[in-house]
């Protein structure tokens, strides 16, 4: 995901890659559970969640938990000038 926003004019030095799928397992919240019906708001999406799953279900729940989020860290940032 950084090298298509570096891509689309995104200075480098203004992003930063992290992830968090295992670390930092998502949570079903309503809009979630709405869209998976066998995921309950609250649940933890945690290998040990997902690996109980039926087959069919597995990959579903590891799409979810394989996200990416943006966070804004800074809002003064100042271009480089050349």
């Amino acid at each position: 995901m950084v090298d298509y926003l570096i891509s689309k004019g995104i200075a480098q030095d203004r992003l930063q890659a992290k992830g968090y799928g295992e670390s930092q397992p998502k949570v079903v919240d309503e809009t979630i559970a709405e869209e998976y019906p066998f995921l309950q708001v609250g649940q933890e999406l945690n290998e040990d969640f997902i690996e109980s799953l039926p087959e069919d279900q597995k990959e579903q729940a590891h799409q979810v938990n394989r996200r990416t989020e943006f966070r804004v860290l800074r809002t003064d940032y100042i271009p480089r000038t050349n």
